[in-house]
């Protein structure tokens, strides 16, 4: 009989250091997942600031675009009106 409990106890221990592994295993996973999602969440804010940015940028040379045409139109009345004298 002391050999079936201890082959009992025997088949516990393992099936604690199994489960302590599959715990130990999972905490780690659930923290690399939320390290990945803090990455995430901070690399989102970049890309967000980043395109902000470049939006800014294209907003700025499309405006500076505008104004030289109008320049350029308002130049071109100028010298047809010149001409005309």
């Amino acid at each position: 009989m002391n050999k079936t409990v201890s082959e009992e106890v025997k088949k516990m221990e393992d099936n604690f250091a199994k489960q302590k592994d599959f715990i130990e295993k999972e905490a780690a996973r659930q923290a690399a997942l939320r390290a990945n999602d803090t990455m995430s969440r901070r690399q989102k804010v970049e890309e967000r600031r980043l395109d902000e940015a470049v939006n800014t940028e294209r907003e700025r040379v499309r405006k500076e675009a505008r104004e030289q045409i109008v320049e350029e139109e308002a130049a071109k009345a100028i010298l047809e009106k010149t001409r005309d004298w």
